[in-house]
């Protein structure tokens, strides 16, 4: 089955473990294109996509392109209230507004 997935993320501009911004951000869009059949990625930290894969799997996919100290993602199914979010929440409203968001 294909979901239609958007994902947002924040990158931080500093070098992690000498992994810099650029690196990440090209990391991060890697994991996205390997479990992705179709994309829209006309912003620039905004995502929408295709996959056969599950949303777990696109997450810890993600979580292991960023450095989860600084940086952060959230991922939701288009269709079914089911989402995730990884790395660094410096505003937890987030889990307030999506209560079926998890955390990975």
């Amino acid at each position: 089955m294909v979901t239609t997935y958007w994902l947002t993320f924040r990158l931080s501009a500093r070098s992690v473990n000498y992994i810099t911004y650029d690196d990440r951000r090209q990391a991060l869009l890697a994991a996205v294109e390997r479990h992705s059949t179709d994309r829209w990625e006309e912003p620039t930290s905004f995502l929408a996509f295709r996959s056969g894969s599950t949303i777990e799997a696109i997450s810890k996919a993600c979580k292991l392109a960023i450095a989860p100290s600084w940086d952060m993602f959230l991922i939701r199914e288009m269709d079914r209230q089911n989402a995730r979010i990884g790395g660094l929440v410096l505003d937890r409203k987030i889990f307030q507004m999506m209560p079926y968001l998890k955390a990975v």
